[in-house]
């Protein structure tokens, strides 16, 4: 005698369409948070300070949340004071991502990185 098949249930009692279903990898746009976007005039910084980039995240109250700093270019300052942060990252424009930009919840950006971002952009559609 043959062995019966098993039969499983699918979870909505239907079966999923394969048409329907996202590439492996590709994660459906619905699925990501929007990154909100906050804009500094300028940061400079003339020494490593975790401590004065942490009071500026408190201030902007972006303590709380996973964040990425998009600066001009790299500033080993900045980076040095934001490295030691949970949930913070930086990176110039010239490196960043899709990805970079969608998995933090908000995006801090200065006037000249936004300004060199917009430029790599239109450069890019060229």
């Amino acid at each position: 005698t043959e062995p019966e098949p098993i039969e499983t249930p699918e979870p909505d009692g239907e079966a999923e369409d394969e048409d329907n279903r996202a590439p492996l990898g590709i994660v459906p746009p619905e699925q990501y948070a929007a990154t909100e976007l906050v804009i500094l005039d300028d940061y400079t910084i003339d020494a490593p300070k975790t401590k004065d980039f942490a009071s500026v995240l408190k201030a902007l109250k972006l303590n709380d949340v996973t964040t990425i700093f998009a600066i001009a270019e790299y500033n080993v300052n900045i980076y040095k004071s934001v490295r030691n942060i949970a949930g913070a990252s930086v990176k110039p424009v010239a490196e960043l991502n899709a990805y970079d930009i969608l998995k933090p919840q908000r995006m801090l950006i200065t006037k000249a990185a936004l300004d060199a971002f917009r430029g790599k952009v239109a450069q890019e559609k060229n």
